[in-house]
């Protein structure tokens, strides 16, 4: 009976995190569109300041909402941030080097999908944001 609480609590932290990722994405995306069609951006310009406002979402989400984070901000927002900037550049990587060996792009970025919030997750829960 007592393994059961760990896992639950476990599983409505998955929860939480996977809702306040989805609100990120959704800003980051939405965010894109406007600095791309309102003000006239480049897409990758726009795709950058759209992943700054996603960013803050997810920062401010997972640590308040997920991980219920009361340390110092500071260091935890620089290391989420360190986080989000590995998951971008290794996913970019790795999936231009899947295409690269003929693993169709909406594969290679389909798994890249999956993958990165995996290890930003584990990367959240035992070192940005460990109590």
């Amino acid at each position: 009976m007592t393994a059961r609480v760990p896992v639950r609590r476990e599983a409505a932290r998955i929860a939480r995190y996977v809702g306040v990722g989805a609100c990120a994405a959704a800003v980051h995306f939405l965010c894109s569109l406007a600095w791309f069609y309102g003000a006239g951006f480049s897409a990758g310009q726009a795709n950058a300041l759209g992943f700054l406002a996603g960013f803050w979402v997810s920062y401010l989400g997972q640590s308040h909402i997920t991980f219920r984070y009361d340390g110092r901000p500071a260091g935890a927002v620089l290391r989420w941030f360190l986080v989000a900037v590995i998951g971008l550049v290794a996913s970019s990587l790795v999936a231009e080097w899947l295409n690269s060996r003929g693993v169709a792009a909406a594969v290679a970025v389909g798994i890249m999908v999956l993958t990165i919030p995996v290890f930003s997750y584990l990367a959240g829960r035992f070192w940005v944001f460990k109590p």
